[in-house]
């Protein structure tokens, strides 16, 4: 059975003030997808075999509009409605001690869409080109963005757990790179957000004992992208 929940645009700014197929994780399996219901997402999971799970959307700051926990629960669906919400990019977290499903989101005025899952290098003809690559010289993260065309930029480096850890916003530039030092930063799930105009790319990681890992990668609009040469590397004692 499913419900419809509306993500109230009051609630979202007292937050501010203080694949279209089912996705298998550990142990459950999650499908979110755009609803049939205007402005809204579809979120359907099964076999949570009563673990506490969390359910959370949350905007590219990592500001969180909408969260809630199931307990005692096998199956689960739910509408959400996102409408008269800010427009811009949302991710879709729903996790408990089994595993996590990330999926990105596009609300505009036209609607909400799902933003490609990348699984492979795009072409070299994007309007944006992203580049994210562990450094040999762990640990640290080299970022290299060409094609910016002198648009308006945003780049957010923000723990999936909605903390800031650097955020940047650019204008007149052509092209953007820079080698961040990751030392000291508190081991967990990050996520690299950049934007420029109708582009943007969402890229998760991890960040463990020194060692960067990439994992999903989300995309909208015209974005060409690499692999990195290094997925992971270890801190050099």
């Amino acid at each position: 059975m499913k419900t419809t929940k509306v993500i109230f645009l009051g609630l979202f700014f007292a937050l501010i003030a203080s694949v279209s197929s089912a996705q298998e994780a550990a142990g459950f399996t999650a499908s979110i997808t755009e609803s049939e219901k205007p402005h809204a997402v579809l979120i359907q999971l099964s076999g949570l075999d009563g673990a506490r799970t969390a359910v959370s959307i949350s905007n590219a700051r990592g500001i969180t509009a909408y969260r809630e926990y199931l307990w005692n629960e096998d199956n689960y669906g739910a509408h959400f409605l996102m409408e008269g919400m800010p427009a811009g990019d949302y991710l879709v977290r729903v996790s408990n001690r089994n595993g996590r499903v990330l999926r990105a989101i596009n609300l505009s005025e036209k609607g909400l869409a799902l933003l490609d899952a990348q699984t492979a290098p795009g072409s070299e003809t994007g309007r944006l080109i992203a580049r994210f690559n562990p450094s040999e010289k762990a640990p640290q993260l080299e970022v290299q963005i060409a094609n910016l065309k002198r648009r308006p930029f945003s780049f957010y480096l923000v723990n999936l757990d909605g903390i800031d850890a650097y955020t940047e916003e650019i204008s007149g530039a052509y092209a953007y790179a820079k080698r961040f030092d990751l030392e000291g930063m508190e081991d967990g799930n990050y996520y690299i957000y950049v934007r420029a105009g109708e582009t943007a790319v969402w890229q998760n990681m991890t960040f463990s004992n020194g060692a960067v890992r990439l994992t999903e990668k989300f995309s909208r609009g015209s974005v060409a992208e690499e692999a990195p040469a290094i997925q992971a590397v270890a801190r050099k004692e």
